[in-house]
């Protein structure tokens, strides 16, 4: 599994902001974080604009547009190669990167981008898509099915596989004729037109990735902008419309894109006027925000904000331990007080199917401290215990507040909590000599599916693997969620509803896991949603 801290997509949802449509789209309500600009030694074109220091030009022919929008983010990817991103490059893959659908939820309606059409077979074992007439990349050269081909077979022989979930069951893939896709599979996946809309699924020239890494120093695109320059070292990209998109060339002419981590500076850059657009500001952050800023939230499909169990500890293995931690955690509290409150977090009591809370989610429950020190007899809690927490550094998603919140609600029902700061750099190797209770784990995905989430979020092999569960893998509770994962992805829409109940269950049964939060990665900026909104924290909806 990757870093609990960010599994992603790393996370969450609130109440949905109305948004206009925009090809197919409604933006939704997204969340992101704040971010600094420390100063970059970035090379530029001559002719490119000072970013860091000119006033934003705007487009009087396009109605007050600007020409350039500046982003700090507090992340940027070591490469734009779809099998080595971490979550931020999802974010520039959207921009540049051809999808064959749209990302979104499924009352969106039409969701296609570089397709035309996506089809499943009688049999639900064969996908065929139908590309746009006469596609080109940026460079002016034919986007064709042996393209699409290409990029999928690549994907397929990468790391990713665990998020293209239906690249697991392929068994071949082939180009019909220039315009069509064949995609067989070993078993059906209901939401394989949602899968193609993943940023990692971006089509490239099967020329281009036939040169193999040097490619992606400087990767062609088939999406709405192509990369101008980039700089990995600093984190900083600046991508310009592309003059070839099927749809026409984007209103803003130019978009720069600029990490800086700490989100104290990027909120000084939004206010004096050196950036547009902050990703992810902290909840404790956003009363700073001055006249004319507003919120963009993000909420994610499956986002999880909250703790996994170390099944072979001593304290945590007992189901009525993990039942009683349960009942005395307040949700309510952590996500109001502590991250940040409706635009950052809601409180989450089991899966999240869906982006809005209501049901078929698991309903709010109350707080039961009685019942919980009931639970406890006779267990090695009885008369108070201790367990150790692993809390993964990170400001973004308030990881540590949130360790230090659950630290003090569990000590009403005496187990003291034992915080073990980690970082990415030894987390694995401290995880994996086994010495805690539960560690603080995000989620979130970029598929709007319940077919998806059930998949994710019930594969042991996903959400729990060997170094955060040492043993896991091996139990009854296990071999449960698989065979309940693979019926999700295949099940057809009028199972799901039984099939989430099941699935809910189960985990209320056995307390497998300890939801807090519902996340949206939250953003700040200083222009009107008409000019840029963001779903899921990742693409952008820009004119």
């Amino acid at each position: 599994m990757k870093d609990p801290a960010s599994l992603i997509i790393d996370h969450p949802h609130a109440d949905r902001c109305s948004r206009r449509p925009r090809r197919g789209l409604r933006a939704l309500v997204r969340a992101c974080a704040v971010t600094a600009i420390a100063a970059v030694a970035a090379t530029s074109l001559a002719s490119c604009v000072d970013t860091t220091t000119a006033a934003n030009p705007t487009n009087s022919a396009t109605g007050g547009v600007p020409e350039v929008i500046r982003i700090a983010a507090e992340t940027a990817p070591a490469s734009l190669d779809t099998n080595t991103w971490q979550p931020f490059g999802a974010q520039i893959g959207y921009l540049y990167g051809g999808t064959l659908a749209l990302p979104g939820w499924a009352d969106q309606g039409d969701r296609m981008e570089l397709a035309e059409s996506v089809s499943e077979s009688a049999d639900r074992l064969t996908w065929t898509i139908k590309l746009k007439p006469d596609l080109k990349f940026s460079d002016g050269s034919s986007l064709t099915a042996p393209d699409v081909v290409a990029s999928f077979e690549r994907l397929r022989a990468g790391p990713m596989t665990w998020t293209v979930k239906f690249l697991q069951d392929t068994e071949g893939i082939k180009a019909v004729d220039d315009s069509t896709v064949e995609v067989k599979l070993s078993r059906p996946h209901t939401d394989f037109a949602k899968q193609i809309a993943e940023p990692y699924a971006l089509i490239f020239p099967a020329a281009g990735l036939a040169e193999g890494d040097s490619f992606f120093e400087h990767p062609i695109s088939a999406g709405r902008y192509s990369i101008e320059t980039m700089d990995v070292a600093n984190g900083r990209f600046e991508l310009t419309a592309n003059p070839n998109y099927y749809a026409g060339e984007q209103q803003v002419k130019r978009i720069v894109i600029t990490k800086v981590p700490e989100a104290a500076t990027r909120l000084a850059q939004l206010k004096n006027g050196e950036i547009d657009f902050m990703d992810n500001i902290p909840g404790s952050l956003a009363s700073q925000l001055t006249d004319g800023m507003r919120l963009d939230p993000a909420w994610w499909p499956g986002s999880f904000h909250g703790y996994l169990y170390n099944f072979n500890d001593p304290v945590i293995k007992d189901a009525n331990v993990r039942r009683a931690i349960d009942l005395a955690v307040d949700r309510e509290q952590m996500a109001e007080l502590v991250l940040g409150g409706a635009d950052f977090a809601r409180p989450l009591y089991g899966i999240p199917w869906t982006v809005t809370g209501e049901p078929p989610n698991v309903q709010p429950f109350a707080r039961d401290l009685d019942e919980a020190k009931r639970l406890l007899r006779g267990t090695v809690c009885e008369d108070g215990c201790s367990v150790k927490l692993i809390s993964w550094s990170d400001n973004t998603w308030q990881r540590n507040a949130s360790a230090t919140a659950l630290q003090e609600q569990l000590k009403a029902i005496g187990i003291e909590v034992e915080i073990v700061p980690v970082t990415s750099a030894n987390g694995d190797e401290v995880m994996a000599r086994g010495d805690f209770g539960l560690t603080l784990a995000i989620a979130q995905y970029f598929v709007d599916s319940p077919n998806y989430i059930g998949q994710v979020m019930l594969d042991p092999s996903s959400l729990y693997g060997e170094s955060y569960s040492p043993g896991f893998s091996q139990s009854a509770e296990a071999a449960t969620l698989t065979e309940l994962m693979n019926q999700f992805r295949g099940a057809r829409e009028a199972e799901l509803p039984e099939l989430m109940a099941t699935a809910d269950q189960f985990l209320a049964d056995n307390s497998l896991i300890l939801p807090m939060a519902m996340l949206s990665t939250t953003a700040a900026t200083s222009l009107p949603e008409t000019v840029i909104t963001n779903i899921f924290g990742l693409y952008y909806v820009i004119p």
